[in-house]
């Protein structure tokens, strides 16, 4: 994927568990590495240079216009690409978003899945507000998101979760 990346000059982005990984330089006209600077400090860190530390569980890429759009719709019988709000898209394996994970869950535990809650707050959680028995938005979360979900409940800082979970009934 850096390889693609790098080749049709789209900014990549890697996210591990611990860390995010960038090339600041690649992002020519996209404030996005200075946003990701103030909010993870030393987590963050350069694609290059770092690549015996690598520890990636998920790609996206900056668009900064419609070419590379475009270019990443070359992906598409292998990846789902989800466009966010801001020019930044994710890559998912085909097949492979969190309600697949949800499926997972249901079938190990004998669960129906109209018994499940899902919490989403962006593009990447569409799938699963869709799909889940019920899907909940976080009152600080996307427009895709809420209008995808059956309920909007509070930010996640103002306790959305527990808000959402009071709603349901699910706790008192």
């Amino acid at each position: 994927m850096i390889t693609f990346f790098k080749k049709h000059k789209i900014p990549a982005i890697m996210e591990g568990s611990q860390n995010l990984y960038l090339d600041e330089e690649d992002f020519k006209d996209i404030s996005y590495p200075n946003k990701m600077k103030k909010l993870l400090g030393e987590k963050l860190l350069s694609i290059t240079g770092n690549e015996p530390f690598w520890e990636v569980n998920k790609f996206s890429c900056g668009l900064p216009d419609k070419e590379h759009r475009d270019i990443l719709k070359t992906l598409s019988n292998e990846y789902e690409v989800l466009l966010h709000d801001m020019p930044v898209a994710e890559l998912l394996p085909k097949g492979y978003g969190k309600f697949f994970g949800i499926q997972e869950v249901c079938k190990y535990l004998n669960i129906e899945e109209k018994n499940t809650y899902a919490f989403g707050d962006s593009v990447n959680d569409l799938d699963m507000l869709t799909n889940a028995g019920h899907g909940i938005a976080m009152g600080s979360g996307s427009d895709f998101a809420k209008n995808a979900a059956e309920y909007i409940t509070n930010a996640l800082h103002e306790d959305g979760i527990y808000n959402g979970l009071k709603h349901y009934g699910l706790i008192k």
